[in-house]
Protein backbone atom coordinates (compact mmCIF):
# COMPACT_ATOMS: atom_id res chain seq x y z
CA UNK A 1 0.00 0.00 0.00
CA UNK A 2 2.98 2.28 0.69
CA UNK A 3 5.60 0.66 -1.30
CA UNK A 4 5.51 3.82 -3.45
CA UNK A 5 5.11 7.44 -2.87
CA UNK A 6 1.79 9.29 -3.36
CA UNK A 7 2.09 12.17 -5.66
CA UNK A 8 0.05 15.05 -4.53
CA UNK A 9 -1.06 18.08 -7.63
CA UNK A 10 1.09 21.35 -6.81
CA UNK A 11 0.32 24.53 -8.45
CA UNK A 12 1.12 24.78 -11.75
CA UNK A 13 2.95 21.30 -11.48
CA UNK A 14 1.77 18.62 -13.41
CA UNK A 15 2.11 15.00 -13.20
CA UNK A 16 4.03 12.93 -15.22
CA UNK A 17 2.84 9.14 -15.95
CA UNK A 18 4.07 6.11 -14.91
CA UNK A 19 7.14 5.39 -17.61
CA UNK A 20 8.11 9.04 -18.27
CA UNK A 21 10.72 10.79 -16.57
CA UNK A 22 10.19 13.93 -15.14
CA UNK A 23 12.13 16.63 -13.14
CA UNK A 24 10.55 18.80 -10.27
CA UNK A 25 11.86 21.13 -7.20
CA UNK A 26 10.02 19.37 -4.88
CA UNK A 27 7.71 15.85 -4.58
CA UNK A 28 5.70 15.46 -1.86
CA UNK A 29 5.44 12.54 0.71
CA UNK A 30 1.63 12.48 1.10
CA UNK A 31 -0.61 10.37 3.60
CA UNK A 32 -4.43 11.72 2.49
CA UNK A 33 -6.15 12.72 5.69
CA UNK A 34 -9.19 11.07 4.19
CA UNK A 35 -8.16 7.75 5.56
CA UNK A 36 -9.96 6.71 8.35
CA UNK A 37 -8.97 5.64 11.54
CA UNK A 38 -9.15 2.03 10.78
CA UNK A 39 -6.67 2.41 7.96
CA UNK A 40 -4.16 4.10 10.84
CA UNK A 41 -4.72 1.38 13.28
CA UNK A 42 -4.49 -1.61 10.57
CA UNK A 43 -1.07 0.08 9.56
CA UNK A 44 -0.27 0.17 12.74
CA UNK A 45 -0.81 -3.02 13.78
CA UNK A 46 0.59 -4.36 10.47
CA UNK A 47 3.74 -2.89 11.04
CA UNK A 48 3.81 -3.95 14.82
CA UNK A 49 2.88 -8.03 13.75
CA UNK A 50 6.29 -7.47 10.97
CA UNK A 51 8.86 -6.64 13.78
CA UNK A 52 6.86 -8.94 16.68
CA UNK A 53 9.19 -11.78 16.40
CA UNK A 54 12.65 -9.38 17.26
CA UNK A 55 10.43 -7.54 19.99
CA UNK A 56 9.72 -10.70 21.60
CA UNK A 57 13.29 -12.19 20.95
CA UNK A 58 14.48 -9.24 23.24
CA UNK A 59 12.04 -9.16 25.60
CA UNK A 60 10.06 -5.89 24.57
CA UNK A 61 6.74 -4.76 24.64
CA UNK A 62 4.15 -7.29 25.23
CA UNK A 63 0.71 -7.85 23.17
CA UNK A 64 -1.31 -5.79 25.71
CA UNK A 65 1.12 -2.53 25.31
CA UNK A 66 0.87 -3.54 21.46
CA UNK A 67 -2.86 -2.84 21.88
CA UNK A 68 -2.55 -0.04 24.29
CA UNK A 69 -0.52 1.20 21.21
CA UNK A 70 -2.97 0.56 18.48
CA UNK A 71 -6.13 2.18 20.87
CA UNK A 72 -4.48 5.23 20.87
CA UNK A 73 -3.19 5.71 17.24
CA UNK A 74 -7.29 5.55 16.99
CA UNK A 75 -7.77 8.13 20.05
CA UNK A 76 -5.12 10.45 18.31
CA UNK A 77 -6.92 10.07 14.94
CA UNK A 78 -10.70 11.21 16.39
CA UNK A 79 -8.76 13.78 18.29
CA UNK A 80 -7.40 14.80 14.71
CA UNK A 81 -10.72 14.85 13.03
CA UNK A 82 -12.18 16.85 15.89
CA UNK A 83 -9.53 19.66 16.11
CA UNK A 84 -7.93 18.54 19.37
CA UNK A 85 -4.45 18.74 18.14
CA UNK A 86 -3.08 19.34 21.38
CA UNK A 87 -4.39 16.45 22.53
CA UNK A 88 -3.05 14.31 19.97
CA UNK A 89 0.42 15.73 20.52
CA UNK A 90 0.34 14.53 24.19
CA UNK A 91 -1.20 11.06 23.10
CA UNK A 92 1.25 10.30 20.98
CA UNK A 93 3.67 11.66 23.56
CA UNK A 94 2.53 9.21 25.89
CA UNK A 95 3.52 6.12 23.56
CA UNK A 96 6.07 3.94 23.75
CA UNK A 97 9.53 4.81 21.65
CA UNK A 98 10.14 1.50 21.07
CA UNK A 99 6.85 0.69 19.05
CA UNK A 100 6.56 4.19 17.23
CA UNK A 101 6.96 3.93 13.67
CA UNK A 102 5.66 5.52 10.11
CA UNK A 103 1.86 5.81 11.69
CA UNK A 104 3.50 7.45 14.32
CA UNK A 105 5.41 10.09 12.21
CA UNK A 106 2.51 10.64 10.05
CA UNK A 107 0.36 11.38 13.10
CA UNK A 108 2.82 13.71 14.32
CA UNK A 109 3.11 16.09 11.41
CA UNK A 110 -0.46 16.22 11.35
CA UNK A 111 -0.67 17.10 14.53
CA UNK A 112 1.94 19.95 14.04
CA UNK A 113 0.89 21.09 11.25
CA UNK A 114 2.56 24.68 10.14
CA UNK A 115 0.29 27.30 9.35
CA UNK A 116 -0.73 27.47 5.49
CA UNK A 117 0.19 23.74 4.84
CA UNK A 118 -1.99 21.19 4.11
CA UNK A 119 -3.10 18.58 6.80
CA UNK A 120 -1.92 15.38 5.35
CA UNK A 121 1.61 16.77 4.14
CA UNK A 122 4.02 14.99 5.98
CA UNK A 123 7.01 16.24 4.31
CA UNK A 124 8.36 17.63 1.45
CA UNK A 125 11.85 15.93 0.35
CA UNK A 126 13.76 17.74 -2.23
CA UNK A 127 13.96 16.02 -5.90
CA UNK A 128 17.16 15.05 -7.32
CA UNK A 129 18.91 17.29 -9.78
CA UNK A 130 18.30 14.87 -12.59
CA UNK A 131 15.47 13.51 -14.34
CA UNK A 132 13.71 10.26 -12.15
CA UNK A 133 11.15 7.93 -12.97
CA UNK A 134 9.33 7.62 -9.11
CA UNK A 135 10.65 7.60 -5.77
CA UNK A 136 10.26 4.30 -3.36
CA UNK A 137 9.48 4.11 0.29
CA UNK A 138 11.55 1.62 2.64
CA UNK A 139 8.57 1.43 5.17
CA UNK A 140 10.79 -0.51 7.69
CA UNK A 141 13.80 1.82 8.55
CA UNK A 142 12.05 4.87 6.31
CA UNK A 143 13.96 5.51 3.44
CA UNK A 144 12.97 7.26 0.14
CA UNK A 145 15.11 5.99 -2.80
CA UNK A 146 14.69 8.07 -6.01
CA UNK A 147 15.36 6.24 -9.73
CA UNK A 148 17.11 8.75 -11.70
CA UNK A 149 17.87 8.41 -15.60
CA UNK A 150 21.82 8.92 -14.73
CA UNK A 151 21.49 5.25 -13.54
CA UNK A 152 22.06 6.80 -9.82
CA UNK A 153 19.81 6.04 -6.64
CA UNK A 154 19.68 9.19 -4.24
CA UNK A 155 18.90 7.95 -1.13
CA UNK A 156 16.79 9.95 1.63
CA UNK A 157 16.71 8.88 5.52
CA UNK A 158 13.45 10.27 6.60
CA UNK A 159 14.34 9.91 9.98
CA UNK A 160 17.34 12.82 9.43
CA UNK A 161 15.37 15.01 6.87
CA UNK A 162 18.34 17.44 6.56
CA UNK A 163 20.88 15.31 5.77
CA UNK A 164 22.08 15.30 2.32
CA UNK A 165 21.07 11.98 0.38
CA UNK A 166 23.09 8.66 -0.06
CA UNK A 167 23.77 7.57 -3.39
CA UNK A 168 24.45 4.65 -4.72
CA UNK A 169 25.11 3.31 -8.84
CA UNK A 170 26.44 -0.24 -11.00
CA UNK A 171 28.80 1.69 -13.40
CA UNK A 172 27.93 0.58 -17.35
CA UNK A 173 23.94 -0.51 -16.46
CA UNK A 174 22.46 2.76 -17.99
CA UNK A 175 19.41 4.87 -16.59
CA UNK A 176 17.09 3.01 -13.80
CA UNK A 177 13.87 1.96 -14.68
CA UNK A 178 12.32 0.08 -11.87
CA UNK A 179 12.91 -0.97 -8.25
CA UNK A 180 11.36 -2.04 -5.22
CA UNK A 181 12.30 -2.56 -1.42
CA UNK A 182 11.62 -5.87 0.13
CA UNK A 183 9.02 -5.85 3.00
CA UNK A 184 11.21 -6.53 6.06
CA UNK A 185 13.11 -3.37 4.25
CA UNK A 186 16.62 -5.32 4.16
CA UNK A 187 16.87 -5.92 0.00
CA UNK A 188 16.41 -3.08 -2.40
CA UNK A 189 16.27 -4.34 -5.90
CA UNK A 190 16.89 -2.18 -9.17
CA UNK A 191 16.14 -2.47 -12.87
CA UNK A 192 18.15 -0.72 -15.46
CA UNK A 193 17.71 0.49 -18.68
CA UNK A 194 20.27 -2.07 -20.49
CA UNK A 195 18.54 -5.59 -18.80
CA UNK A 196 20.68 -5.63 -15.95
CA UNK A 197 19.28 -6.34 -12.13
CA UNK A 198 21.41 -4.89 -9.31
CA UNK A 199 20.82 -6.31 -5.83
CA UNK A 200 21.73 -3.45 -2.90
CA UNK A 201 21.69 -4.46 0.99
CA UNK A 202 19.29 -1.86 1.91
CA UNK A 203 21.30 -0.43 4.91
CA UNK A 204 24.66 -0.18 3.49
CA UNK A 205 23.82 -0.06 -0.05
CA UNK A 206 26.96 -2.59 -1.12
CA UNK A 207 26.00 -5.10 -3.75
CA UNK A 208 25.01 -8.28 -3.68
CA UNK A 209 24.09 -9.75 -6.79
CA UNK A 210 24.12 -8.13 -10.22
CA UNK A 211 23.21 -10.27 -13.42
CA UNK A 212 21.79 -9.72 -16.71
CA UNK A 213 18.60 -11.25 -18.16
CA UNK A 214 19.86 -11.29 -21.61
CA UNK A 215 19.18 -8.36 -24.23
CA UNK A 216 19.57 -5.11 -23.45
CA UNK A 217 16.12 -4.36 -22.96
CA UNK A 218 14.95 -1.94 -19.90
CA UNK A 219 13.83 -4.09 -16.80
CA UNK A 220 10.30 -2.06 -16.90
CA UNK A 221 8.84 -4.50 -14.14
CA UNK A 222 10.25 -6.29 -11.18
CA UNK A 223 9.31 -7.91 -7.81
CA UNK A 224 11.05 -8.99 -4.69
CA UNK A 225 10.26 -11.69 -2.24
CA UNK A 226 9.29 -10.07 1.69
CA UNK A 227 12.40 -11.70 3.31
CA UNK A 228 14.86 -10.73 0.00
CA UNK A 229 15.56 -14.58 -1.00
CA UNK A 230 14.03 -14.72 -4.69
CA UNK A 231 12.70 -12.24 -7.31
CA UNK A 232 11.16 -11.89 -10.09
CA UNK A 233 12.14 -9.33 -13.12
CA UNK A 234 11.01 -8.91 -16.54
CA UNK A 235 13.16 -9.58 -19.88
CA UNK A 236 12.23 -9.22 -23.33
CA UNK A 237 10.57 -12.35 -23.87
CA UNK A 238 9.28 -13.63 -20.11
CA UNK A 239 9.38 -12.91 -16.78
CA UNK A 240 12.02 -14.74 -15.12
CA UNK A 241 11.95 -15.74 -11.87
CA UNK A 242 15.90 -15.70 -9.42
CA UNK A 243 16.81 -16.92 -6.20
CA UNK A 244 18.95 -14.99 -4.36
CA UNK A 245 19.36 -17.32 -1.38
CA UNK A 246 23.06 -18.15 -1.93
CA UNK A 247 26.26 -16.21 -0.99
CA UNK A 248 26.59 -12.88 -1.67
CA UNK A 249 28.47 -12.01 -5.14
CA UNK A 250 30.76 -9.05 -6.76
CA UNK A 251 29.90 -7.86 -10.02
CA UNK A 252 33.23 -7.73 -10.97
CA UNK A 253 35.59 -8.69 -13.79
CA UNK A 254 38.44 -10.66 -12.06
CA UNK A 255 40.77 -10.49 -15.13
CA UNK A 256 39.96 -6.99 -15.25
CA UNK A 257 40.72 -6.46 -12.03
CA UNK A 258 44.62 -8.35 -12.34
CA UNK A 259 45.49 -5.21 -14.61
CA UNK A 260 44.29 -2.87 -12.31
CA UNK A 261 45.95 -4.48 -9.44
CA UNK A 262 49.47 -3.34 -10.37
CA UNK A 263 49.09 -0.12 -8.52
CA UNK A 264 48.84 -2.63 -5.50
CA UNK A 265 51.87 -4.47 -5.73
CA UNK A 266 53.95 -1.77 -3.62
CA UNK A 267 52.10 -2.49 -0.73
CA UNK A 268 49.92 -5.72 -0.33
CA UNK A 269 52.13 -7.79 -2.78
CA UNK A 270 52.13 -8.97 -6.29
CA UNK A 271 50.10 -12.12 -4.78
CA UNK A 272 48.00 -10.51 -2.04
CA UNK A 273 50.08 -10.94 1.00
CA UNK A 274 51.07 -7.76 2.06
CA UNK A 275 55.26 -6.41 2.28
CA UNK A 276 54.67 -3.73 4.70
CA UNK A 277 53.56 -4.80 7.99
CA UNK A 278 50.97 -1.74 8.23
CA UNK A 279 49.13 -3.24 5.22
CA UNK A 280 47.03 -5.93 5.39
CA UNK A 281 46.43 -9.08 2.82
CA UNK A 282 44.36 -8.98 0.25
CA UNK A 283 44.48 -12.45 -1.15
CA UNK A 284 40.75 -14.10 -0.69
CA UNK A 285 39.17 -11.31 0.77
CA UNK A 286 35.86 -11.07 0.88
CA UNK A 287 34.64 -9.17 -2.39
CA UNK A 288 31.76 -7.78 -0.47
CA UNK A 289 33.88 -6.00 2.40
CA UNK A 290 36.44 -4.97 0.04
CA UNK A 291 34.19 -3.04 -1.88
CA UNK A 292 32.63 -1.29 0.68
CA UNK A 293 36.15 -0.58 1.95
CA UNK A 294 37.72 1.00 -1.09
CA UNK A 295 34.42 3.11 -1.57
CA UNK A 296 34.63 3.98 1.77
CA UNK A 297 37.95 5.71 1.44
CA UNK A 298 36.82 7.03 -1.55
CA UNK A 299 34.43 8.98 -0.19
CA UNK A 300 36.40 10.19 3.24
CA UNK A 301 34.20 8.28 5.53
CA UNK A 302 37.41 5.77 6.31
CA UNK A 303 40.24 7.66 6.73
CA UNK A 304 43.87 6.98 5.55
CA UNK A 305 46.11 9.28 3.78
CA UNK A 306 47.40 7.00 0.89
CA UNK A 307 44.19 4.43 0.27
CA UNK A 308 41.89 7.96 -0.23
CA UNK A 309 44.53 9.03 -2.90
CA UNK A 310 44.51 5.78 -4.25
CA UNK A 311 40.50 4.90 -4.11
CA UNK A 312 39.89 8.56 -5.35
CA UNK A 313 41.21 7.58 -8.61
CA UNK A 314 39.11 4.61 -8.90
CA UNK A 315 35.71 4.10 -10.61
CA UNK A 316 33.04 1.76 -9.29
CA UNK A 317 33.95 -0.91 -11.90
CA UNK A 318 37.62 -0.91 -10.98
CA UNK A 319 36.80 -1.09 -7.52
CA UNK A 320 34.57 -4.33 -8.14
CA UNK A 321 37.10 -5.66 -10.55
CA UNK A 322 39.43 -5.04 -8.05
CA UNK A 323 37.77 -6.86 -5.08
CA UNK A 324 36.81 -9.64 -7.83
CA UNK A 325 40.24 -10.15 -8.49
CA UNK A 326 41.72 -10.53 -4.95
CA UNK A 327 38.96 -12.68 -4.22
CA UNK A 328 39.70 -15.07 -6.58
CA UNK A 329 42.75 -16.18 -4.58
CA UNK A 330 42.81 -19.41 -2.96
CA UNK A 331 43.64 -19.29 0.94
CA UNK A 332 44.54 -22.60 2.67
CA UNK A 333 44.07 -22.20 6.28
CA UNK A 334 46.09 -25.12 8.63
CA UNK A 335 45.24 -25.27 12.22
CA UNK A 336 48.05 -24.92 14.48
CA UNK A 337 49.09 -28.15 16.35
Amino acid sequence: MLSRLSRRRLPGRSITPRGCHRSVSAIPLVLSSSSQIVLVTALAVLLLLMGLPRVWATDGPTMAEVQEYTQTLAAVQRDLTGGQAAEARQRLAATPAALRSFEYEYLLARATVAPGQPADLVRVLPAPPVEFRFGVLNEVDRQVAYLCRDGVLRIHDLKAPTKEPRTAAHEGAGALWSGAFSRDGLTFVAGYEHGQVVVWDAGTWMVRHAFSLGEKWPVRELAVAPDGKALVAESKEALELRSLAGPASAAGDAAAGKKKALMCTACHGANGIATLPEAPNLAGQNPIYMIKALRDYKSGERKNAQMTVVAGTLSDQDIEDLSAYFASFKIVVETPK
